[in-house]
């Protein structure tokens, strides 16, 4: 009976000892919850803010490429234009060939 009494009070104490831990460990852990929760917070902040950014930067690439293809079209109109000019120009300069040619019959 007497041994049994002791092991009864040895896992008491040692049961005790376990609480007493339990009670550190849970209080220290509430306080690292306290200590990182303005950190959460602030970097949900910091990730509010990368996503509004992002979302600009796209609206930003996409004027961009609007932009860019605008004036890829007006390159490829004014290479367009660059080619009509030149037959017109080839045209007249044969025209002002002939006109000068006919133009000689008739000297005074």
């Amino acid at each position: 009976m007497r041994k049994l009494a002791e092991r009864s009070q040895s896992s008491a104490h040692e049961i005790s000892e376990l609480v007493n831990n339990s009670v550190e460990i849970s209080v220290l852990a509430g306080s690292t919850i306290k200590d990182i929760i303005p950190d959460i917070k602030k970097t949900a902040h910091l990730l509010q803010q990368i996503t509004v950014s992002s979302e600009e930067q796209s609206d930003e690439i996409s004027q961009v490429k609007h932009a860019v293809n605008a004036m890829e079209e007006v390159a490829n109109n004014n290479s367009s234009a660059s080619v009509n000019l030149a037959s017109t120009s080839q045209q007249l300069n044969t025209q002002a060939k002939q006109l000068k040619s006919l133009s000689a019959f008739y000297k005074l």
